[in-house]
């Protein structure tokens, strides 16, 4: 009669799960998650990052308009001059895994587009569609 004989399928099925759960997160407590971040320097993104930077298990990657001291010494830093319809934005999500959007066209004071809605539009529609 097998030594095993009395354990069910069952609770076979149950051990190996959680011994692959324990696996799956002992290997990735060494694997941080890359997090791109659009709209750095704005309210929402600015906590975002705050809250995020330190954290060990993420990466983060933000884009910004113009110079921009990083919070932590290990943010990537990409300069994405403008929001435009044409912006080409592979490189900048390039292997991350998740991507926070929160760049916009808001609260413009004295706008002196011809057309401001228009210009919303442009930025905060056409320039996420690439």
């Amino acid at each position: 009669m097998p030594v095993f004989s009395h354990i069910s399928i069952e609770f076979l099925h149950l051990v190996s799960k959680y011994l692959l759960r324990v696996f799956w997160e002992g290997i990735m407590s060494y694997v941080k998650r890359l997090v791109a971040i659009t709209g750095t320097t704005g309210f929402v993104g600015r906590g975002i990052v705050g809250h995020l930077s330190g954290r060990s298990d993420y990466a983060l990657r933000v884009a910004v308009r113009s110079e921009y001291r990083a919070l932590d010494s290990g943010i990537e830093v990409v300069t994405i001059p403008s929001m435009e319809p044409d912006t080409f934005w592979t490189p900048f999500v390039a292997d991350a895994q998740v991507v926070i959007h929160t760049a916009a066209r808001v609260h413009v004071m004295n706008d002196k587009a011809a057309n401001p809605e228009a210009e919303y539009l442009r930025v905060n529609v056409a320039g996420t569609l690439n």
